[in-house]
């Protein structure tokens, strides 16, 4: 499973990283946007911790309490991503359409969250 979310959400969080967030800053505020990037290192954390374990290798109680947590904090994340699309909506159409052409370019590119955040 972390192998699929590290393959599938890279187009996703580079978007979001890249383009979205910053869009949003004058109608959300540079803490809010620095809050939910933090929110996608928490989860890039728990993706990376879990490609690291050898097949068959456990977790101790305190990696999985940290990656659960950590796991927990990233599912508000995406739960909160649909109240994101009030804020899209003050965007221009102009805005909101180069946005979506940046979301296309990046699905094209096929990197995974990992080498993405290794980019950057």
């Amino acid at each position: 499973m972390a192998e699929r979310l590290d393959r599938e959400a890279a187009a996703h969080i580079a978007f979001e990283e890249e383009h979205f967030y910053p869009a949003l800053v004058p109608v959300l505020g540079e803490a809010e946007v620095a809050r939910m990037l933090a929110e996608h290192a928490r989860g890039l954390s728990v993706v990376r911790a879990l490609l690291a374990l050898d097949e068959g290798e456990g977790l101790s109680d305190t990696e999985h309490t940290v990656l659960l947590d950590n796991s927990e904090a990233m599912e508000l994340h995406i739960a909160e991503c649909g109240e994101l699309f009030e804020a899209m909506g003050r965007l221009t159409a102009e805005e909101q359409l180069a946005l979506l052409e940046r979301l296309e370019e990046l699905r094209t590119q096929k990197v995974s969250w990992q080498d993405y955040a290794g980019s950057g």
